[in-house]
């Protein structure tokens, strides 16, 4: 039986994640071959349920120095969008908080997985709970409409289209744009008479016997 893992994780995440491992290796049958495999790359070795038992109160002391060093996250590493996800991880960090834990172990299973895969022990769920409440009033709280500080043109004193004529009326339009220039062509006119064809004239000669 090996005294402690080959590894010890040094962040908060992957110590958490490790404790919560451990726990299931110690059950005969409860962790699955993706758990194991990601255990083993965790703690750089395979634990037997005995080893899990014992690198599980190691792996403890050294996630209560980071605590105590002040290491550890004020929020998740995951924080649910929707409100509602958000709402169900208040109410089960409530309950990791409690003494006898979480019954359920699909609500435990639930938690793990919206905490970015770690199982908080009490003391970091009512940190993390009291920081998700708090993103719970920020997604709540009333919005104040944002007010222009524009003011609006007065009546008859200039606008989009001019200002309104004193006799009343409508108001004239203006041109946004400049007039198109529009080239005249002029044609010659001919009269029909002279674009008809000219006929030639026929010259009679005087015969002999006139």
């Amino acid at each position: 039986m090996r005294p402690q893992p080959p590894r010890i994780p040094e962040s908060f995440e992957e110590l958490s994640r490790a404790l919560h491992l451990l726990m299931a290796r110690t059950i005969p049958k409860r962790l699955d071959a993706e758990g194991l495999l990601l255990l083993t790359d965790i703690v750089g070795a395979e634990p037997t349920p005995e080893e899990a038992a014992a690198w599980y109160d190691i792996m403890t002391e050294s996630l209560r120095a980071l605590r105590e060093a002040g290491q550890e996250p004020s929020e998740p590493p995951q924080m649910p969008k929707k409100l509602t996800a958000l709402k169900e991880s208040i109410e089960l960090l409530k309950q990791a908080a409690e003494p006898g834990g979480i019954k359920s172990r699909h609500s435990r299973v639930r938690l793990y997985q919206m905490m970015g895969n770690i199982s908080p022990a009490p003391e970091t769920a009512n940190i993390w709970r009291a920081a998700l409440e708090k993103r719970l009033e920020e997604k709540t709280a009333p919005r104040t409409p944002a007010v222009s500080s524009k003011k609006a043109p007065a009546r008859g004193k200039g606008g989009k289209f001019g200002g309104k004529p004193a006799g009343g009326g409508k108001p004239l339009m203006k041109s946004q744009s400049p007039e198109p220039e529009v080239a005249v062509i002029r044609r010659r006119v001919v009269s029909p008479k002279l674009a008809a064809p000219v006929q030639p004239r026929r010259i009679v000669r005087p015969t002999d016997d006139d």
